[in-house]
């Protein structure tokens, strides 16, 4: 459990000097260390990797090095760590380099206190247990409980493994049936996302800044450009969340565990028959335009949710057999390469994986990718070959 009331970047040391008022008690998910983990000798290093690793394959928690405790594990004072940004960039290097799997989210930031600075490493709440520790030809496996930590058991390994299938299956399965629910409510296009650890209670649906969201999402042309949702929207609570409605247009909704989905009603993405184009044409740069921005949104939902998981993305169009869209864009005349999906009723995308990690454009440009391939075309035109996202002559 993160034990602050501000993000990792956020903190201060009146945040830190909070644990000592309240006399905070180590525990599962909370450790204090005095100093940094020296350089000299492996066993040190070795410590280091057992404590971090340990966590991940427990519940995850927060490790303050900097914070000198009783002997019973209760916090007492803050002691400044010496070139405390250098060290959190070695600790963290170090498990990249010697914790496998890589334990996704995992960061160590510097926070300035009086006289100098400490160091809060988060470790996540991890969906890619066991995390194995590789250093010097051994190999182990560490789990965390109470204020202790021990090599897992093979019971405990076992339980690891299966867990992290059935999270997998669990998303999966959570993800398929939120289409299935758009499509039942009568959508006509349908942007969703799911993080990997689908729990209550990781969105408060109370924060302002997820209301902000809500009305006022990314956009990538304000005013001109196509939309998630607008200010004169009505925002509501959900028995699932929080929602933005357009009524009988599109609604946006955040769900308290994480997931977020946007729905349009109407096929305003589809045109009739224009000269020289097969049949009802998709206008491919707003569908692109609505793919980015919903990954903007998931980026900005992180830093409400301090969610670090990936997310499952997927896109549904309902409806639309024999539709036809042109690769990059139709002129007046109809020039263009236009490509037509005659494989079904509707086009449903298998969920994509976005990391944490990845810049909101290139998932965006993934997603994109797999629906422009469903016209037979290789890529999504509207992203440079930096990965930005474009929109010529608009």
């Amino acid at each position: 459990m993160w034990p602050f009331t501000h993000s990792l970047d956020e903190l201060a040391e009146v945040d830190l000097r909070a644990l000592v008022t309240a006399a905070a008690r180590e525990g599962t998910g909370l450790e204090f260390k005095r100093e940094m983990y020296q350089r000299r000798g492996p066993e040190r290093t070795r410590e280091m990797l057992r404590d971090v690793a340990s966590m991940a394959n427990a519940d995850g928690g927060v490790l303050i090095i900097g914070m000198e405790e009783d002997g019973q594990g209760t916090a007492q004072q803050l002691i400044p760590v010496p070139d405390a940004e250098a060290e959190a960039n070695r600790l963290v290097q170090l498990c990249l380099a010697h914790i496998a799997e890589r334990i996704p989210g995992l960061r160590a930031v510097r926070t300035p206190i009086q006289g100098g600075d400490v160091i809060v490493v988060r470790i996540p709440r991890s969906y890619r247990r066991p995390h194995m520790i590789t250093f010097e030809g051994m190999t182990d496996f560490w789990i965390r409980h109470d204020r202790q930590k021990s090599r897992m058991s093979v019971a405990e390994v076992r339980t690891a493994v299966t867990g992290t299938e059935d999270v997998e299956m669990k998303v999966q399965r959570y993800a398929e049936s939120r289409m299935a629910s758009g499509q039942s409510r009568g959508a006509a296009f349908i942007v969703a996302a799911s993080p990997m650890l689908i729990e209550d209670g990781r969105i408060s649906i109370e924060d302002e800044r997820l209301r902000a969201l809500l009305r006022r999402p990314p956009t990538f042309r304000p005013r001109v450009g196509v939309s998630l949702s607008d200010e004169d929207c009505g925002i509501h609570p959900t028995l699932r969340g929080l929602a933005a409605v357009v009524a009988g247009i599109q609604e946006l909704e955040v769900f308290r565990n994480g997931h977020v989905e946007f729905l349009l009603f109407r096929h305003d993405m589809i045109s009739k028959r224009q000269t020289g184009t097969p049949g009802s044409i998709l206008h491919g740069w707003a569908v692109a335009e609505y793919i980015r921005n919903f990954a903007h949104l998931i980026a900005a939902l992180r830093g409400i949710g301090g969610i670090v998981d990936p997310y499952l993305i997927a896109v549904a169009i309902f409806n639309c057999r024999g539709v036809s869209m042109a690769e990059a864009g139709v002129d007046m005349w109809g020039r263009g390469r236009i490509g037509q999906w005659t494989e079904d009723d509707h086009i449903v995308l298998d969920p994509i994986l976005m990391p944490a990690d990845e810049p909101a454009d290139s998932g965006a440009q993934r997603v994109a990718n797999r629906l422009w391939n469903a016209f037979h075309f290789q890529r999504c035109p509207f992203f440079l070959d930096d990965g930005r996202f474009h929109i010529p002559g608009r």
